[in-house]
């Protein structure tokens, strides 16, 4: 699945085909080959004139609207251009900073970010995306070698700054052959993406339904009313997302839904309550969860067809093909440990600058997340960074969270450290005051966990949200919840 190759072969088979589709516009695969064939001309002239001996050829994306993001992604791929994604929700000064970091001359702009762009980097080429309609003839690319590098993605930083990760054009093929058959993406598709395309999940998506043939429908961030929009006019078969994304999806869009096939959930664990509620509506024939990270890509999975694994609020499920997972130190009672990983689908590494570089054993890759293997399940039990310890004992959220679940009924959970006013840390539970209800007896409540955790693992106490405050990635903002502790804007219920 070479991407170049296979636009080209998309566009000369079906040119008046939708590709990809907004509230506003529509682009066939022929007027999406050629937009990014006029793009891939004015910035590999660019490149090759500017190009370091030794360094790959980069040029920034920075758009918001997704049609020029998409055609701006293809035009590196068609150029042999590595493309780095900006985030247009970034701050000036991140966004300024990783300009000056990557080096980069050249820029593929929005409408609404060239401005910014001219203010920041005034000396970086600004290249607009034009729309070019479809014609009988478009050019074939030429052959670019695999391992070149293809893009730099950035981690979410919902715990870190954000790090930028090298990825090769073989990495990311590896990725679509080995997805698109478990992910159900197929030519007849037609997959809704409402998430920020400027963020992994929601760009692979994309990418996978073009190379596939499909057509994406898009609105570039969550945007109920755009995704309204979009339910009524196209009879949507497929939704990738975040599951807080599918959590609104369901609650706001449910009747529109109903020529719904395949439920695709990444980045984070899908509680059990949201899958039932998806299996559950008629027309839908699988919900496929699945675990990667930027660095990775692709792990491990579960589909609905998986009901003998077992449920819990952190993820489980069966490796992917070709995906080789080694527990190292693992605990002897437990059988957690770090997870080391290694695939055709790797990322090469953070991008040179950084201070880190990939932990490596052999040639597998850790990102500090810990869980067990065996029998080719991988169980999860968090980030290195997540696990808690307090008074000397280690704390597991997942296994908290899962107490949470089986003991009130609890769809979804955060446990952190707070302090109190003393200094003291204290052990909180976030959770959504609807999924609580009435039950507020601190008692009554204790007992309840006591059947469930040892003491020392039962939280202080319970944090009662209205909602989950999320990152711009969707993603639930840990420091946002600490915010709304200290801030006392969550109803706090003690227990011990």
């Amino acid at each position: 699945m070479e991407l170049a190759a296979t636009l080209h072969q998309r566009t000369l088979n079906h040119p008046a085909k939708a590709a990809l589709i907004t509230p506003t516009e529509t682009l066939t695969y022929g007027q999406l080959y050629a937009t990014a064939w006029d793009l891939a001309v004015r910035i590999g002239r660019g490149a090759h004139t500017r190009a370091r001996s030794g360094q790959p050829s980069r040029v920034g994306l920075l758009a918001s609207n997704p049609v020029d993001l998409i055609a701006g992604y293809y035009a590196g791929a068609l150029s042999g251009t590595s493309v780095v994604i900006l985030d247009p929700v970034w701050p000036d000064l991140r966004l300024r900073t990783v300009i000056a970091d990557l080096g980069l001359e050249q820029i593929i702009c929005g409408a609404r970010t060239t401005p910014l762009v001219g203010e920041l980097a005034p000396e970086v080429e600004r290249h607009s995306v034009v729309r070019h309609g479809g014609t009988d003839v478009f050019v074939a690319p030429e052959h670019i070698d695999s391992d070149h590098e293809l893009m730099v993605v950035f981690t979410s930083g919902t715990t870190t700054s954000p790090k930028a990760i090298c990825r090769s054009r073989a990495s990311w093929q590896a990725s679509l052959r080995v997805g698109t058959r478990i992910l159900h993406a197929t030519a007849s598709q037609v997959t809704l993406v409402p998430g920020p395309l400027a963020h992994g999940l929601s760009l692979y998506a994309a990418v996978e339904s073009i190379t596939t043939g499909g057509t994406a429908l898009l609105t570039g961030k969550w945007d109920s009313s755009a995704v309204s929009t979009l339910l009524a006019r196209y009879e949507c078969t497929r939704v990738v997302a975040v599951p807080s994304i599918l959590g609104r999806l369901l609650a706001e869009h449910r009747q529109q839904l109903n020529s719904l096939q395949f439920v695709i959930c990444g980045g984070e664990a899908l509680s059990p309550a949201l899958r039932d509620a998806y299996e559950a509506l008629a027309p839908v024939q699988d919900v496929v969860e699945y675990y990667g990270t930027s660095e990775h890509s692709l792990i491990a999975y579960r589909t609905s067809a998986d009901a003998a694994l077992p449920r819990s609020a952190g993820f489980t499920g069966r490796s992917f093909p070709g995906v080789d997972i080694q527990i190292h130190q693992a605990n002897p009672q437990t059988g957690i440990g770090e997870i080391f990983v290694h695939s055709p689908m790797l990322a090469s590494d953070y991008h040179h600058s950084s201070t880190e570089s990939f932990r490596r054993r052999g040639r597998r890759v850790s990102v500090q997340d810990h869980g067990s293997y065996a029998r080719g399940i991988l169980q999860m039990a968090g980030r290195a960074g997540g696990m808690i310890n307090l008074g000397g004992n280690n704390l597991h959220p997942s296994e908290v969270g899962e107490a949470l679940a089986r003991a009130l009924g609890v769809t979804e959970s955060r446990l952190l450290l707070a302090s109190d006013p003393s200094g003291e840390a204290r052990l909180v539970a976030f959770l959504l005051a609807a999924d609580l209800g009435d039950r507020r007896n601190p008692q009554l409540l204790l007992d309840l966990l006591h059947h469930q955790l040892p003491k020392y693992k039962i939280p202080h106490e319970l944090a009662l949200l209205d909602h989950w405050p999320m990152t711009n990635s969707g993603k639930i903002s840990t420091s946002r919840l600490l915010e709304a502790h200290a801030g006392q804007q969550a109803t706090r219920v003690v227990l011990r």
